[in-house]
């Protein structure tokens, strides 16, 4: 063999091996087989499940009906975000569903959310490998995961959460709440890179206004998000990534601030929802008399409760002024109008024991996947620095353990956590760091060395061009 071919070789050497590392027939695999799997189990799920329908659902649709009956008294809701409740009734008055068909309708809404956190997630996913193809060019010795591994193990994690934790047989927001923070998630990434512009800054700011309208738990949430966004780049460019972050707030109020407005003039005092209150007070203060509440257990008195007409038993009245299906459950927040949630320390340990008893159960769902994340991490425990990987990611998993903390303070399920799991999940994957093989890392070792012998002898190239 000659020298020329020989250095040939080497030159080619690192070429070679990241092809072999991420092999893009793989992902383009991956990637088709997420989608048949998502679509066709999510329409299966929707269709068997297509008669089925929660409590929370019939006060959805009261609330959408209402949007387009144009009963506007009624459309201001204390306790239901708007947008999930809109959805329904656009999917019904489009459709002209009868009322035996209107279940049917509203679970094919389900699986049409569930395309587009589909599509959210395919986007994250994206940015994910886009950031860890940025940090292998910067430090060719060490390598994250292989794109196709991080699509494989993302995807599980994805379908099992959007399918089974949220899925499509429950009529609640939950499924927009995941696709709104994987969108959000995938932007802090872009924002982290160097060419995040005005224009991703707005964009941001729009979606954490959209997640409100989706959900209220949303808005701390996106508040989190909105603190941690000067920090996201350089510390060179923190007054330029300020001046961004008055945009993203500046949008986030726009399209926040008709919702709040309207429920502050409904209530008489500055709100913006009343569902967290109501649960705090139910759940760890231990309200007592739920939905029938006349002013027990010393939390303050109702200004309206439901009209107790008899005792033994007890006989309520609740035919005005708040309509719907069942009142009561409509909108909680008119018939509790004057609670007062108190901090209750052992209130509040207790309904922790139990949250996080049923967040470990949960993660214990996903036990394989666990294991597959910490035997990962310590193939090369020690060689780097883990912790430092996932704190690179910081601004798109911390805000997602703020939503997991809230609810873990008040009422927990897995499908309103779900979104969140995946995201923790899907980034501590990425941080995943290997390294090369002793083979491979000679052959990286020696093309640096004759790199640098090419260019102290002229050549602006390797190998030298004759």
């Amino acid at each position: 063999m000659t020298v020329a071919a020989s250095i040939r070789q080497i030159s080619t050497a690192p070429d070679q091996m990241v092809s072999s590392w991420d092999n893009p027939r793989l992902s383009s695999w991956m990637h088709r087989i997420f989608w048949v799997l998502g679509i066709s189990l999510g329409l299966v799920e929707a269709m068997a499940t297509r008669f089925t329908m929660n409590v929370d659902g019939i006060m959805y649709l009261d609330l959408g009906n209402a949007y387009f009956n144009h009963n506007w008294n009624a459309a201001v809701n204390g306790y239901l975000s708007p947008l999930y409740p809109w959805l329904l009734g656009a999917a019904i008055r489009l459709f002209r569903a009868p009322m035996y068909w209107e279940s049917t309708v509203v679970h094919f809404l389900n699986w049409i959310v569930f395309l587009v956190s589909m599509g959210a997630f395919e986007l994250l996913i994206l940015e994910v490998c886009r950031s860890n193809r940025i940090a292998s060019g910067e430090d060719d010795l060490i390598r994250p995961l292989p794109e196709w591994v991080l699509q494989a193990l993302g995807y599980s994690l994805f379908l099992y959460a959007g399918l089974v934790w949220i899925s499509a047989e429950i009529v609640t927001p939950d499924q927009c709440v995941a696709a709104v923070m994987y969108l959000v998630a995938a932007l802090l990434l872009k924002l982290q890179g160097k060419n995040a512009g005005w224009r991703w800054h707005a964009i941001l700011g729009i979606l954490l206004g959209v997640g409100y309208l989706v959900k209220a738990i949303l808005l701390p949430v996106g508040l989190v998000i909105l603190i941690t966004t000067p920090f996201l780049g350089t510390r060179e460019r923190f007054w330029r990534g300020f001046a961004r972050a008055g945009l993203t707030a500046f949008l986030f109020a726009a399209v926040a601030a008709p919702l709040i407005i309207a429920l502050s003039l409904s209530k008489g005092r500055l709100t913006s929802g009343e569902t967290g209150k109501i649960a705090y007070a139910q759940m760890v203060d231990g309200l007592v008399n739920y939905r029938y509440w006349q002013g027990e257990g010393n939390l303050g008195t109702p200004k309206h409760p439901s009209r107790k007409l008899w005792s033994n038993p007890d006989v309520y009245e609740f035919a005005t002024p708040v309509g719907g299906t069942y009142p009561l459950w409509y909108d909680t927040s008119y018939w509790f109008d004057g609670v007062k949630a108190r901090f209750d320390v052992a209130g509040q340990l207790r309904v922790l024991k139990g949250t996080l008893r049923l967040l470990a159960d949960c993660l214990l769902e996903q036990a394989a996947l666990l294991v597959v994340l910490v035997s990962l991490i310590f193939v090369d425990f020690g060689a780097y620095s883990y912790g430092r990987q996932v704190a690179s990611a910081w601004a798109v998993w911390i805000p997602a353990v703020v939503g997991i903390g809230l609810y873990t303070l008040i009422w927990f399920e897995p499908r309103y956590v779900g979104g969140f799991l995946t995201i923790i999940g899907l980034t501590w994957f990425g941080a995943i760091r290997l390294f090369p093989s002793e083979n491979e890392w000679f052959l990286i070792i020696k093309y640096k060395r004759l790199a640098a012998f090419s260019s102290t002898l002229g050549y602006t190239s390797f190998p030298p061009k004759v």
